[in-house]
């Protein structure tokens, strides 16, 4: 049943986002909830159409891994950005994001970068002139 409304509110979450609305804005359920969406929306920007990652790995190969922590990385990015406190709760890929570190020590240089490209294709940064405009 949980699996089943957090695919539901994960579909509609993505609809919104094609359609152009910062579903973020709204007064969902909490810091939790948007850590996970910003985690999923990560996710998102990988499309073809998007910023082309490999999605095709499976759980437990490196592809696979790498994209688990680069959705991660792009959650917690975006929680930063706009002052989400939840809890980044996919602690069962830890082992296959050590097993992807140890094997190439570059790895988190390239997860961090596609994590960033990923959270400022769903958030794209304001400039500091654009805040002291606005002020």
């Amino acid at each position: 049943m949980a699996k089943q409304v957090y695919e539901q509110v994960t579909a509609a979450l993505i609809e919104q986002l094609e359609q152009g609305v910062a579903t973020w804005v709204k007064p969902w359920h909490g810091d939790d909830y948007y850590a996970t969406a910003f985690h999923e929306l990560a996710h998102w920007t990988g499309a073809k159409s998007r910023l082309d990652r490999d999605l095709s790995g499976r759980f437990g190969n490196p592809d696979y891994a790498l994209e688990e922590l680069v959705a991660e990385l792009g959650s917690a990015f975006l929680c930063a950005r706009h002052g989400v406190t939840g809890h980044l709760q996919h602690a069962e890929y830890l082992g296959n994001w050590l097993a992807v570190l140890k094997a190439d020590s570059g790895a988190i240089f390239k997860a961090a970068s596609l994590a960033q490209k990923a959270a400022n294709f769903v958030a794209p940064p304001v400039a500091v002139e654009t805040l002291a405009e606005a002020a």
